[in-house]
Formats: C-alpha cells, structure tokens, sequence
C-alpha cells in the first residue's frame, strides 16, 4: 500500500504554478488560432456579405421590371385589349420575311402583278420603330380597294401615307394597265430600346 503523502506549500505552489502556466499557453494557442482561423473568415464573410447585398439589389431591380411589365399588361387588358392582337399588329421584331410574304399574299389573292416592294427604317419612339414601305401595283382600280379593305383588316397595324395612279398604255390589250404606287407604314417593336429606356 502507498500512502499519500500530505503537500507542502511548495509542491501546491508549484503545482498551481504549473496549472497557471499551462492555462495560459492554452488561452495564447485560443487567441492565436482566432487570430490566424477566425478573422480571416470574418472578412470572408464580409465579402459574402457584401456579394449577397449586391445580389440582393439586383433581385430589387428585376422584381421592379418585372413589375412595370406586369402593370403594362394589366392596363392592356383593362382597356379591353387583347394583348395577343396588339403584338400581332405592332409585333415585338420587324420580321421582314414575314412582311413580304403577307404583302405579296395580298397582291396574289387580289390579282395584282407586284412590281416592287422596298424598305427602309425609321426610329418613331424609344422601343417603337417604323417601316416604310413603297410597294408598286400593276391592276385595276377594283383590285385596289379590294387590296386596300384587306390591308384594313389586316392583323399587322398598316398605315397607307399616299397613292399615286399613273396609267401606262399597253399595245397588246384594249384596256391601259394602272400602275399604283403605295406608301405604306408599318411599326414593330424594339424589345432591346424598350429596356434601355425604362
């Protein structure tokens, strides 16, 4: 059997010292991994922070345009617009291709000879562009209103700025063919001015 021995003062002293000593290089080896593994994530997270704030902003801004956007449409359809047929008559690209093909259907299903068709662009408003259109008719003045009811009826909005008739004598046949010249509008949206300017 051992026997515990009673301490002295200077062995508790002594261990106490050691105690002491020992706590305190833990406390140093806490503060220093704070130092060196803490704060350095603190700042990293500043940075999060700071990207999550941007973020944020972002997401305001869109939710914003979405929106006007959304405002916009509900005004469309309580002005009793159908939001469809707008963009049918004022179309959100100039689609040229499309343009030609309804023109040139028209003159088909109406019996004109198309002599010509051009265009050329013009910027009415921010998000808003025009098309005008010189397209040349050979036929008759029948043939024209016809044309010209079905241009009204159209789902593309067309504006007609002017007519000239000019009658061109034609040896082989008893009647003179009628030459008619158009001056035709139409619009088309600008999605990407549209954005810019709101």
């Amino acid at each position: 059997m051992s026997q515990n021995l009673p301490l002295n003062t200077d062995q508790i002293f002594f261990r106490i010292k050691n105690i002491s000593t020992f706590a305190a290089i833990l406390i140093l080896l806490a503060v220093t991994g704070c130092i060196f593994f803490v704060l350095p994530l603190s700042d990293e997270l500043k940075d999060v922070n700071i990207e999550l704030e941007e973020q944020k902003a972002l997401l305001s801004e869109s939710e914003e345009k979405v929106s006007v956007i959304e405002k916009q449409k509900s005004l469309l359809a309580s002005n009793s617009l159908d939001y469809k047929k707008v963009l049918e008559s004022i179309p959100e690209n100039l689609n040229q291709s499309a343009l030609i093909r309804d023109l040139a259907n028209l003159a088909t299903q109406h019996e004109f000879t198309l002599g010509s068709m051009s265009f050329s662009i013009s910027k009415e408003k921010p998000g808003l562009n025009k098309v005008i259109i010189p397209i040349s008719l050979n036929g008759s003045y029948e043939q024209l209103i016809a044309f010209l009811k079905s241009i009204e009826k159209s789902p593309r909005f067309f504006d007609i700025k002017g007519i000239q008739v000019q009658i061109l004598p034609d040896k082989n046949e008893k009647e003179s063919i009628v030459n008619f010249n158009l001056n035709l509008e139409a619009f088309y949206q600008n999605s990407e001015q549209l954005a810019v300017s709101s």
